[in-house]
Protein backbone atom coordinates (compact mmCIF):
# COMPACT_ATOMS: atom_id res chain seq x y z
CA UNK A 1 0.00 0.00 0.00
CA UNK A 2 2.75 2.42 0.99
CA UNK A 3 4.67 1.48 -2.13
CA UNK A 4 1.63 2.27 -4.29
CA UNK A 5 1.17 5.65 -2.62
CA UNK A 6 4.84 6.52 -3.10
CA UNK A 7 4.71 5.45 -6.78
CA UNK A 8 1.55 7.48 -7.37
CA UNK A 9 3.17 10.46 -5.71
CA UNK A 10 6.25 10.12 -7.92
CA UNK A 11 4.12 9.94 -11.09
CA UNK A 12 2.13 12.98 -9.98
CA UNK A 13 5.32 14.90 -9.19
CA UNK A 14 6.75 14.27 -12.66
CA UNK A 15 3.52 14.95 -14.56
CA UNK A 16 2.59 17.99 -12.50
CA UNK A 17 6.08 19.45 -12.93
CA UNK A 18 5.87 18.93 -16.70
CA UNK A 19 2.42 20.52 -16.77
CA UNK A 20 3.67 23.41 -14.69
CA UNK A 21 6.60 23.98 -17.04
CA UNK A 22 4.31 23.83 -20.05
CA UNK A 23 1.84 26.24 -18.45
CA UNK A 24 4.59 28.65 -17.48
CA UNK A 25 5.96 28.58 -21.02
CA UNK A 26 2.50 29.24 -22.49
CA UNK A 27 2.06 32.14 -20.10
CA UNK A 28 5.49 33.49 -21.03
CA UNK A 29 4.79 33.32 -24.77
CA UNK A 30 1.16 34.38 -24.87
CA UNK A 31 0.77 36.72 -21.89
CA UNK A 32 4.10 38.19 -20.88
CA UNK A 33 5.08 38.88 -24.49
CA UNK A 34 1.76 40.58 -25.22
CA UNK A 35 3.17 43.56 -23.37
CA UNK A 36 5.74 43.95 -26.16
CA UNK A 37 4.00 42.71 -29.29
CA UNK A 38 0.53 41.98 -30.60
CA UNK A 39 -0.36 38.91 -32.65
CA UNK A 40 -1.61 41.37 -35.28
CA UNK A 41 1.86 42.93 -35.75
CA UNK A 42 4.84 41.42 -37.56
CA UNK A 43 6.95 39.67 -34.89
CA UNK A 44 10.17 41.62 -35.45
CA UNK A 45 11.92 43.85 -32.93
CA UNK A 46 13.21 46.20 -35.62
CA UNK A 47 10.26 47.51 -37.62
CA UNK A 48 12.55 48.16 -40.61
CA UNK A 49 13.65 44.52 -40.74
CA UNK A 50 11.95 42.38 -43.40
CA UNK A 51 10.75 38.87 -42.67
CA UNK A 52 11.36 35.83 -44.84
CA UNK A 53 8.58 33.28 -45.10
CA UNK A 54 9.27 29.93 -46.74
CA UNK A 55 6.28 28.31 -48.45
CA UNK A 56 5.72 24.67 -49.26
CA UNK A 57 2.83 23.26 -51.25
CA UNK A 58 1.94 19.59 -50.83
CA UNK A 59 -0.42 18.51 -53.59
CA UNK A 60 -2.65 15.62 -52.57
CA UNK A 61 -5.00 15.41 -55.54
CA UNK A 62 -6.84 17.05 -58.42
CA UNK A 63 -10.57 16.84 -57.75
CA UNK A 64 -11.96 18.62 -60.80
CA UNK A 65 -11.17 20.72 -63.85
CA UNK A 66 -14.29 22.72 -64.71
CA UNK A 67 -14.09 24.17 -68.22
CA UNK A 68 -17.47 25.87 -67.98
CA UNK A 69 -16.50 27.87 -64.89
CA UNK A 70 -12.80 28.10 -65.70
CA UNK A 71 -11.81 26.59 -62.36
CA UNK A 72 -9.64 23.83 -60.93
CA UNK A 73 -10.24 22.18 -57.56
CA UNK A 74 -7.26 20.72 -55.74
CA UNK A 75 -6.68 19.12 -52.35
CA UNK A 76 -3.47 19.59 -50.41
CA UNK A 77 -1.82 21.48 -47.65
CA UNK A 78 0.26 24.61 -47.50
CA UNK A 79 3.27 24.94 -45.23
CA UNK A 80 4.68 28.17 -43.81
CA UNK A 81 7.99 28.65 -41.99
CA UNK A 82 9.10 31.92 -40.39
CA UNK A 83 10.97 33.40 -37.46
CA UNK A 84 9.12 35.01 -34.55
CA UNK A 85 11.57 37.07 -32.50
CA UNK A 86 9.16 37.22 -29.56
CA UNK A 87 8.65 33.46 -29.15
CA UNK A 88 12.15 32.60 -28.02
CA UNK A 89 13.05 31.03 -24.68
CA UNK A 90 15.76 29.11 -22.83
CA UNK A 91 14.68 25.44 -22.47
CA UNK A 92 16.52 25.09 -19.16
CA UNK A 93 14.19 27.68 -17.64
CA UNK A 94 11.12 25.65 -18.58
CA UNK A 95 11.97 22.08 -17.65
CA UNK A 96 13.95 21.40 -20.83
CA UNK A 97 10.99 22.06 -23.17
CA UNK A 98 12.43 22.99 -26.57
CA UNK A 99 9.21 23.11 -28.64
CA UNK A 100 5.56 23.84 -28.12
CA UNK A 101 2.37 23.73 -30.17
CA UNK A 102 0.04 26.71 -30.07
CA UNK A 103 -3.32 27.32 -31.84
CA UNK A 104 -2.86 29.58 -34.87
CA UNK A 105 -5.50 31.95 -33.51
CA UNK A 106 -3.26 32.79 -30.55
CA UNK A 107 -0.09 33.88 -32.37
CA UNK A 108 0.96 35.85 -35.44
CA UNK A 109 0.57 33.92 -38.70
CA UNK A 110 1.29 35.09 -42.26
CA UNK A 111 -1.51 36.75 -44.24
CA UNK A 112 -0.54 34.75 -47.32
CA UNK A 113 -3.61 34.04 -49.42
CA UNK A 114 -4.47 32.25 -52.64
CA UNK A 115 -4.75 35.28 -54.94
CA UNK A 116 -6.65 33.54 -57.74
CA UNK A 117 -9.20 32.01 -55.38
CA UNK A 118 -12.48 31.20 -57.14
CA UNK A 119 -14.52 30.46 -54.02
CA UNK A 120 -14.34 33.99 -52.60
CA UNK A 121 -13.15 32.63 -49.25
CA UNK A 122 -9.42 33.20 -49.79
CA UNK A 123 -7.72 31.98 -46.60
CA UNK A 124 -10.90 31.73 -44.51
CA UNK A 125 -10.77 27.93 -44.55
CA UNK A 126 -7.13 27.92 -43.50
CA UNK A 127 -7.82 30.21 -40.55
CA UNK A 128 -10.99 28.38 -39.53
CA UNK A 129 -8.98 25.14 -39.24
CA UNK A 130 -7.00 26.80 -36.43
CA UNK A 131 -4.25 24.21 -36.94
CA UNK A 132 -1.56 24.38 -34.28
CA UNK A 133 1.69 26.21 -35.00
CA UNK A 134 4.85 24.36 -33.97
CA UNK A 135 7.27 26.79 -32.29
CA UNK A 136 10.83 25.91 -31.29
CA UNK A 137 12.81 27.72 -28.63
CA UNK A 138 14.87 29.72 -31.17
CA UNK A 139 11.65 31.33 -32.47
CA UNK A 140 11.25 29.18 -35.59
CA UNK A 141 7.56 28.67 -36.46
CA UNK A 142 6.15 25.89 -38.62
CA UNK A 143 2.53 25.91 -39.76
CA UNK A 144 1.11 23.19 -42.02
CA UNK A 145 -2.58 23.41 -42.74
CA UNK A 146 -4.70 21.24 -45.07
CA UNK A 147 -7.40 22.71 -47.24
CA UNK A 148 -9.29 22.47 -50.51
CA UNK A 149 -8.37 25.07 -53.14
CA UNK A 150 -10.67 26.25 -55.92
CA UNK A 151 -8.59 28.39 -58.25
CA UNK A 152 -9.31 30.35 -61.42
CA UNK A 153 -7.84 28.96 -64.64
CA UNK A 154 -7.73 30.12 -68.25
CA UNK A 155 -9.60 27.24 -69.93
CA UNK A 156 -10.79 28.55 -73.31
CA UNK A 157 -11.27 25.28 -75.19
CA UNK A 158 -13.04 22.26 -73.64
CA UNK A 159 -11.48 20.03 -76.31
CA UNK A 160 -7.92 20.83 -75.28
CA UNK A 161 -5.78 17.93 -74.13
CA UNK A 162 -3.41 19.92 -71.92
CA UNK A 163 -4.09 22.68 -69.40
CA UNK A 164 -2.04 24.88 -67.10
CA UNK A 165 -3.70 26.05 -63.90
CA UNK A 166 -1.69 28.24 -61.52
CA UNK A 167 -1.99 28.53 -57.77
CA UNK A 168 -0.82 32.04 -56.85
CA UNK A 169 0.01 32.76 -53.19
CA UNK A 170 1.05 36.12 -51.80
CA UNK A 171 0.79 38.42 -48.80
CA UNK A 172 -2.38 40.49 -48.85
CA UNK A 173 -1.04 43.53 -46.98
CA UNK A 174 2.76 43.26 -46.71
CA UNK A 175 5.03 44.39 -49.52
CA UNK A 176 8.41 42.81 -50.26
CA UNK A 177 10.31 45.15 -47.95
CA UNK A 178 8.26 43.85 -45.02
CA UNK A 179 7.58 40.22 -46.00
CA UNK A 180 9.59 38.32 -48.60
CA UNK A 181 8.46 34.90 -49.81
CA UNK A 182 10.55 31.93 -50.90
CA UNK A 183 9.60 28.41 -51.90
CA UNK A 184 10.86 25.02 -52.95
CA UNK A 185 11.34 24.51 -56.68
CA UNK A 186 8.30 22.24 -57.09
CA UNK A 187 5.28 21.12 -55.14
CA UNK A 188 5.70 18.06 -52.94
CA UNK A 189 4.04 15.18 -54.80
CA UNK A 190 5.00 12.36 -52.45
CA UNK A 191 1.36 11.92 -51.38
CA UNK A 192 -0.29 12.69 -54.72
CA UNK A 193 -3.14 10.27 -55.39
CA UNK A 194 -3.73 10.97 -59.08
CA UNK A 195 -6.83 11.64 -61.17
CA UNK A 196 -8.71 9.36 -63.55
CA UNK A 197 -9.23 12.05 -66.21
CA UNK A 198 -6.01 14.06 -65.96
CA UNK A 199 -2.35 13.15 -65.63
CA UNK A 200 -0.17 15.53 -63.64
CA UNK A 201 2.86 16.55 -65.71
CA UNK A 202 4.55 18.99 -63.32
CA UNK A 203 3.92 21.46 -60.52
CA UNK A 204 6.87 23.84 -60.54
CA UNK A 205 6.97 27.08 -58.59
CA UNK A 206 8.05 30.56 -59.68
CA UNK A 207 8.73 33.60 -57.51
CA UNK A 208 7.46 36.94 -58.85
CA UNK A 209 8.15 40.43 -57.57
CA UNK A 210 5.53 42.78 -59.04
CA UNK A 211 4.71 46.46 -58.99
CA UNK A 212 1.06 47.52 -58.77
CA UNK A 213 -0.61 50.85 -59.53
CA UNK A 214 -1.72 51.17 -55.92
CA UNK A 215 1.65 51.10 -54.26
CA UNK A 216 5.26 52.28 -54.62
CA UNK A 217 6.70 49.01 -53.28
CA UNK A 218 6.84 45.61 -55.01
CA UNK A 219 4.75 42.67 -53.81
CA UNK A 220 5.88 39.05 -53.99
CA UNK A 221 3.89 36.02 -55.03
CA UNK A 222 4.77 32.35 -55.32
CA UNK A 223 3.04 30.62 -58.23
CA UNK A 224 2.77 26.86 -58.54
CA UNK A 225 1.93 26.07 -62.16
CA UNK A 226 -0.11 22.85 -62.27
CA UNK A 227 0.28 21.33 -65.74
CA UNK A 228 -2.15 18.57 -66.65
CA UNK A 229 -2.49 16.27 -69.64
CA UNK A 230 -5.81 14.63 -70.48
CA UNK A 231 -5.58 10.87 -70.22
CA UNK A 232 -6.21 8.89 -73.42
CA UNK A 233 -9.07 6.40 -72.88
CA UNK A 234 -8.15 2.76 -73.18
CA UNK A 235 -9.53 1.10 -76.31
CA UNK A 236 -12.67 -0.92 -75.71
CA UNK A 237 -11.46 -4.47 -75.94
CA UNK A 238 -15.05 -5.67 -76.19
CA UNK A 239 -15.85 -3.39 -79.13
CA UNK A 240 -15.33 -5.99 -81.88
CA UNK A 241 -18.82 -7.18 -82.87
CA UNK A 242 -17.64 -9.39 -85.74
CA UNK A 243 -18.82 -12.98 -85.65
CA UNK A 244 -17.21 -16.09 -87.08
CA UNK A 245 -19.20 -17.56 -89.96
Amino acid sequence: MIRSVLLAGLVCTVSCTLKSDHTRLMDFLLEDNQKHISKYVRPVKNKDYYMTIDLEFHLKGIKEVDFEKGEMETVGWIGYTWMNEYTQWKPEEFGGISEIRVPASMVWVPDVYLFNDASGEYNAKILSNDIYVLITNDGSCYWYTPTLFRSLCDLPDPKTTSVSCPLVFGSWTHHEYLVSLNSTESADLSNFSGNTAWELMEAKSTRHSKMYDCCPEPYVDITWDIKLQKRVPHPDEDGDDSEEK
